[in-house]
């Protein structure tokens, strides 16, 4: 049996699920600020039990995705969309400082002075996009001044070894494993001849892709 309740104060809403033997609160939608209660890892843009997590049934994919089909606003609410275009002005050792104002620390990785970057948060933490066509996650020091955002497009269709984003059809034959209708979509190349690299901002990957 499948069913939601609303938990005091925290007002959670909470995706229980009885096959699993003994209910158990398995989803839930993130408190303000895109953070996890206590015994919850962030997965995606929600919150997952850690029991649940670390023993994923065959069916968790199908709830997870149920799940966040039905809360598709709460969750937005509660992990609004953080994407920024930027250029990397300069490093020191780990520590970046971006033109818009934001500093970072690289948790692994590098970049140049003058990249083209996208800096942007998935709900379970940020991350750094450059001209490495790397995605990076990273720890956010200073909160950018500004930011001019790009234009992001919801994944349509993932039918077999294609992708359409954005009205175009890209073979993703030899990557994207895991990407999902729904999650959202940068396409930095205007004018793709050959090949393009998509970036996925919901899970925080990026991979490469055959253009239409």
């Amino acid at each position: 049996m499948k069913g939601k309740r609303i938990i005091g104060p925290l007002a959670l809403l909470l995706f229980t699920v009885g096959s699993r033997g003994a209910t158990q609160d398995v989803f839930t939608i993130p408190l303000p600020g895109c953070r996890c209660p206590d015994t919850y890892i962030p997965f995606r843009q929600i919150c997952v039990s850690m029991g649940a997590f670390l023993d994923r049934s065959s069916d968790f994919g199908m709830e997870l995705v149920e799940f966040e089909r039905q809360n598709q606003e709460a969750i937005r609410q509660a992990c609004p969309e953080t994407v920024c275009d930027t250029e990397v002005r300069g490093t020191v050792d780990d520590i970046v400082v971006l033109d818009n104002g934001a500093i970072v620390e690289m948790r692994s990785g590098s970049v140049r002075a003058r990249d083209d970057a996208i800096l942007y948060n998935t709900g379970a933490g940020w991350h750094l996009f450059t001209e490495s066509e790397e995605s990076e996650s990273v720890d956010l020091i200073r909160e950018p001044r500004y930011c001019a955002a790009p234009t992001t497009y919801p994944l349509l269709d993932s039918s077999g070894d294609t992708f359409q984003v954005g009205g175009q059809v890209f073979d993703t034959t030899f990557g994207c494993y895991g990407w999902r209708v729904g999650d959202r979509i940068v396409n930095r190349d205007s004018i793709c001849v050959f090949s393009t690299v998509l970036l996925n901002v919901t899970l925080g990957e990026s991979c490469e892709a055959r253009c239409p």
